[in-house]
């Protein structure tokens, strides 16, 4: 699929071109640069026709964007906003888990945990004619996936790494053991996303430098995490 913002800004988003690849497409960036938004523009290019998938106690079986973006009453209401969508393939192969063939996205961010309840009140609040809230609410609930664990991802890798330095990450980053755990340590106490921006500061290296050596680090040290990660995308794409 590919997804185009082609005029007007939506949600801080504009002048957007971004193609969706299979058999997946991760996004990844900080809060409140798109990320929920590129999904929920998706979501409506994807679920728009009357034969679409039928959600619970939904009215109508296709989505709208007064299901992602609400506004009040305050609020100017969007305009002069075009986006165009392409669908590059649609004759997916069924399997065991997609027995219709039609695919399924997640937005997997360990730290929104913390935010789960207003995550499912959110979206109870966007069905329609709930008969049995405590139903839906447990629908929901045991739909809700947090990945690799229950923190921040940046969290999760630099307090990973911070468990046990090597000599060799060490040398990648020219600094002695002793140094570099002083660093870690520093930026486990971040918030905000902030850890690798610290770090790069500290190690006078680009963020995604940083990232990256860590983040490849963090996945030799945590085999059972990675193996949670991997069995569960193969679980819908097997």
């Amino acid at each position: 699929m590919r997804l185009e913002i082609a005029d007007g800004e939506l949600r801080g988003l504009s002048d957007l071109k971004l193609q969706f690849r299979y058999p997946i497409t991760a996004i990844s960036g900080k809060n409140g640069t798109g990320k929920s938004t590129v999904l929920a523009c998706v979501a409506c290019g994807f679920h728009n026709t009357s034969s679409g998938f039928r959600s619970l106690n939904r009215r109508i079986p296709y989505y709208t964007f007064s299901d992602f973006f609400i506004q009040s009453a305050e609020e100017e209401p969007l305009a002069f906003v075009s986006i165009g969508y392409q669908i590059l393939h649609d004759n997916w192969r069924k399997t065991k888990s997609l027995r219709s063939g039609v695919g399924l996205a997640w937005q997997l961010d360990g730290d929104q945990v913390q935010r789960k309840a207003e995550h499912v009140n959110v979206f109870i609040s966007a069905l329609e004619n709930v008969k049995d809230r405590d139903a839906s609410r447990d629908w929901i609930e045991n739909r809700l996936t947090f990945l690799p664990s229950e923190a921040r991802p940046e969290s999760w890798v630099v307090k990973t790494v911070a468990t046990d330095i090597s000599d060799n990450l060490a040398d990648d980053f020219g600094v002695s053991k002793d140094e570099l755990k002083t660093h870690i340590d520093a930026a486990a106490a971040a918030k905000d996303h902030t850890e690798m921006h610290l770090l790069g500061a500290k190690l006078n290296l680009p963020a995604s430098t940083i990232r990256t050596r860590l983040i490849r680090a963090a996945l030799r040290r945590s085999p059972d995490d990675v193996s949670r990660i991997v069995e569960f995308v193969k679980r819908f794409l097997s």
